[in-house]
């Protein structure tokens, strides 16, 4: 069992998460938060994911760790992008673009910087596969939507081959990856996208519960003084179910059903259910982490879910599943990306290593790996762009 568990919760909102905790549907972080510190983080720049997730597990900026979205783009490609997320146009056939891959990360991840074992499952980027070979730490890869999704199927998704094939006899249909979670069919009317965003958050909620339960169980069963482990369908619901406030016509309905039924809360409640299935099973002086690099918002306007995942399908990013739906011409009706991501993520820090603080610091999302080096005993490296938060920390006499 380990010393310190590191819940990555991506994209999770400081303000839901305070709306959340004040309607009783976070009782688990709302009890990690009373008894330690907690508040926001900023995220670098861009608050493109595997930048700020490869920031915050290297200490460094994106200039210096060479991570600066999803597509490792070649010098003067012109990309065009949609929202927040930087997806490239049709140019299979023009230019040559692929996903970051951890050959890409030009700096040191924390755990290269300690001597305690690690064991970290999944952390959503494509910046973290092939998993990286640091010596006595277990690294189980995630990856952005691969198009081979097992851990049966990517045996460099693991750095260590026997870990690799005991968690395959326990699991056989491990996954590395989330899915993206998109029901067959598109809606065709406001009824329609309803049933839509219902089936949606259920199918997320099902596929998480899943990843996390073998989580749980590696965590019990494994020797380690870090446990890393990440939710990432949040980022994905997020997009769909945070309800817009302006007055569109297109979305209007839709957006006073989701403010009405507040499906995004189910879901937070999901995710305050599953570090409830960690924390069971750790002691009490356990050292809890839950961060999220960045977060998310309501975005400047709703912007085009079909026309986001046609740009996605057309530059080879992202695969059909079998037996699903995809149309080349634009329905008449459909869902909006209704959030998109902001620099302002949320941390709670809980333990006996950490002073109970009514109100923590705002931190950068850097800050994580000086936070880890300092819970090690190591001092911080000078050339690190993140700062020790050391008003979060017991420090004795």
């Amino acid at each position: 069992m380990p010393d310190t568990l590191i819940f990555l919760a991506h994209s999770m909102a400081p303000e839901k998460v305070d709306e959340y905790m004040r309607k009783g549907r976070m009782p688990n972080l709302k009890e990690l938060v009373e008894k330690g510190a907690s508040g926001e983080t900023r995220s670098v720049f861009s608050t493109i994911s595997p930048a700020d997730y490869t920031s915050a597990l290297t200490g460094v900026t994106p200039s210096t760790h060479g991570i600066h979205g999803f597509q490792n783009l070649p010098e003067g490609f012109d990309m065009p992008r949609t929202g927040q997320g930087g997806v490239v146009e049709d140019r299979r056939g023009e230019t040559e673009t692929r996903p970051y891959t951890s050959y890409d990360v030009g700096s040191e991840w924390v755990w290269e910087l300690i001597d305690s074992r690690s064991i970290q499952m999944g952390v959503f980027s494509p910046s973290t596969y092939p998993a990286p070979d640091i010596e006595g730490n277990i690294w189980v890869s995630g990856y952005w939507n691969h198009p081979a999704p097992y851990l049966k199927d990517l045996p460099a998704a693991c750095n260590d081959q026997d870990f690799r094939q005991k968690l395959l006899e326990r699991f056989p249909n491990h996954r590395v990856t989330y899915p993206i979670a998109v029901p067959p069919a598109y809606p065709e009317n406001v009824e329609s996208e309803k049933g839509y965003l219902e089936n949606m958050l259920e199918f997320a909620r099902e596929e998480s519960e899943k990843i996390h339960a073998q989580r749980v169980d590696v965590m019990k069963n494994e020797e380690g003084k870090y446990f890393v482990t990440e939710e990432g369908l949040l980022d994905y619901v997020q997009h769909l179910l945070w309800p817009r406030s302006d007055a569109n016509p297109y979305s209007d309905q839709v957006d006073s059903w989701l403010r009405e039924r507040d499906l995004l809360g189910d879901y937070y409640s999901h995710i305050d259910d599953m570090i409830g299935r960690y924390l069971e099973e750790l002691g009490d002086d356990v050292n809890v982490i839950v961060f999220s690099p960045h977060g998310q918002e309501e975005g400047d306007e709703g912007f085009s879910f079909h026309d986001r995942f046609r740009k996605l399908y057309s530059a080879g990013i992202w695969e059909i599943p079998e037996g699903w739906e995809f149309r080349d011409e634009k329905p008449d009706w459909e869902p909006l990306m209704r959030a998109e991501n902001s620099r302002r993520g949320f941390y709670a820090f809980s333990g006996s290593d950490f002073e109970r603080k009514d109100s923590g610091p705002s931190i950068s999302c850097m800050d994580l790996t000086p936070v880890i080096l300092e819970l090690e005993g190591e001092d911080i490296p000078l050339h690190l762009d993140g700062e020790l938060p050391e008003e979060v920390f017991i420090h004795e006499g």
